[in-house]
């Protein structure tokens, strides 16, 4: 089964953010298991979960108001992004290209949201 969302362009970035930071969590401290970790891992799912749960919404505004959840949480991630960069648990490389995909997402979503249409 193929779902519809799988061929938005802003659903593909935001679930290849999320596969790439997988693995770099299992190179962060232990001690950061329940902290960060835990946040980027929620940051990130909650980007490419909220895009699709908003396209499966019936009505504009609810699919605007989860592609803004989307966006929000985009900016979270980010700053955890850069937090991990400066604590050097992930280096300026890596940082850089999430972060690059990160600002891609940000404006695609910011685009949806103001065309408020799929």
């Amino acid at each position: 089964m193929t779902f519809y969302f799988e061929s938005l362009e802003v659903w593909k970035k935001a679930f290849w953010i999320t596969e790439r930071i997988y693995p770099l969590l299992k190179l962060f401290p232990e001690d950061e298991k329940f902290a960060l970790t835990s946040q980027i891992r929620r940051s990130a799912l909650s980007v490419v979960s909220n895009i699709a749960e908003g396209n499966g919404r019936w009505n504009d505004s609810e699919y605007a108001y989860f592609l803004r959840i989307a966006k929000w949480s985009c900016a979270e991630l980010a700053t955890q992004i850069l937090l991990s960069e400066k604590f050097g648990y992930i280096s300026d490389k890596e940082s850089r290209e999430i972060l690059d995909v990160l600002e891609e997402i940000n404006k695609m979503l910011f685009s949806m949201i103001q065309n408020n249409k799929k």
